[in-house]
């Protein structure tokens, strides 16, 4: 079974936790850039860290970012964050955490970011 994959935009999807090896196909079904929301270390030893899942994007051809966003607790700095990293970022874009749910609320903060410019 592949990896469980919501479309939030044309441009702009989330997933559960990534592995390396879910890469090459992601970028096979044209994903351009990967969103880490999940802080290394959260999940334990099975959980890649970002370091490995950067190596493999980039060697798939997409771009990364870590913006780690803790369980219940994102801050303004994250949506932040994410705005920055999505000014020129290659879409689409696959962002993800753990069950795909902080990537979610990552995605939402920043739309409203985007129509009303608050933190």
């Amino acid at each position: 079974m592949g990896l469980s994959i919501t479309a939030l935009a044309d441009d702009y999807a989330v997933a559960p936790q990534v592995t390396p090896a879910d890469l090459p196909g992601l970028a096979a079904q044209g994903f351009r850039t990967l969103i880490n929301h999940r802080p290394d270390g959260e999940g334990g030893a099975a959980q890649p860290r970002h370091e490995e899942l950067a190596k493999a994007a980039s060697k798939a051809g997409m771009q990364s970012f870590y913006i780690p966003v803790v369980p219940h607790a994102m801050q303004p700095a994250d949506v932040v964050r994410l705005e920055r990293a999505l000014a020129n970022a290659p879409r689409p874009v696959l962002a993800f955490c753990a069950t795909g749910q902080r990537a979610t609320a990552a995605w939402q903060a920043w739309q409203v970011r985007q129509q009303t410019g608050d933190d």
